[in-house]
């Protein structure tokens, strides 16, 4: 992974001061979107064999964080980063999106395993955020694009607001999943009690 890990990342990662695997989690998550932004420089050799190497590395450390305990917080990092990144970079390839999908696959399975027999039907992470269109205000206000008609767009445009792809999800400690969001990618976000809406800065 440290091939893969541009040293950008590495202030942000250092700065977290949280426990070592989630720590690697948000690392192997800052390599996905390097290798994001540089997807138009692989040949599609280079692609499958980069991405294979980073799928390896990020499922042994997603095995490794949740083999023993639940931790919906990782869960909720790695389908909030894979829900944003589409909206930051939506010319790479599919390759990349799809290795995130595994890894969300692979998250989900970790977490539900330990305590299956405790729940009729536990969700799954695609239930539990929504990928939303928003506008985002020059001082990293957000409001749904939903909540709006053409005239509110045509307003909010022509005051510098500007469309994205955002995410919003439920829990009950938003903070635990923003800061390990905000080491991958800069991002805004409203909390309104435990719903928060997010999106990329």
């Amino acid at each position: 992974m440290n091939r893969l890990l541009p040293e950008s990342c590495l202030p942000a990662l250092i700065a977290l001061e949280r426990p070592e695997q989630e720590v690697l989690i948000a690392a192997c998550l800052c390599a996905a979107r390097y290798l994001l932004s540089r997807d138009a420089e692989f040949s599609v050799m280079e692609r499958t064999t980069i991405w294979g190497e980073w799928q390896r590395e990020t499922l042994r450390v997603i095995d490794e964080a949740l083999r023993f305990r639940e931790q919906p917080h990782l869960v909720l990092t790695i389908g909030v980063v894979a829900a944003l990144l589409p909206g930051v970079y939506p010319h790479a390839m599919l390759t990349g999106f799809k290795m995130l999908d595994d890894a969300i696959r692979a998250a989900q399975r970790g977490a539900i395993s330990l305590k299956r027999e405790r729940t009729k039907r536990r969700r799954h992470i695609r239930e539990l955020i929504a990928r939303v269109a928003v506008w985002v205000g020059p001082r990293g206000e957000l409001q749904r694009d939903a909540e709006l008609d053409a005239s509110g767009r045509a307003a909010l445009a022509a005051q510098g607001w500007r469309e994205a792809w955002g995410a919003q999800f439920s829990y009950h400690a938003p903070q635990d999943v923003l800061g390990l969001v905000e080491a991958v990618l800069p991002i805004v976000c409203q909390i309104s009690g435990h719903t928060v809406l997010v999106a990329p800065a």
